[in-house]
């Protein structure tokens, strides 16, 4: 089964950390391991996130 049929993706906007991709695709920041385990093959360090890279996530409802 392909993974991107659970997947979808974004982009890193400038100046967030996985924590704020996490809130801002979630509402909450708990989801940024998994956000990195998805994209650890294109982001390399959890800490060093370059602006515009592309990113999958996989989507669930917003918390709050």
């Amino acid at each position: 089964v392909s993974q991107s049929r659970y997947t979808q993706n974004t982009q890193i906007e400038n100046g967030e950390t996985l924590q704020d991709v996490s809130s801002r695709l979630y509402g909450t920041t708990r989801y940024w391991t998994e956000i990195y385990l998805l994209n650890h093959e294109v982001l390399k360090q959890y800490d060093r996130v370059k602006p515009n890279t592309d990113i999958k996530y996989i989507p669930r409802k917003k918390i709050g």
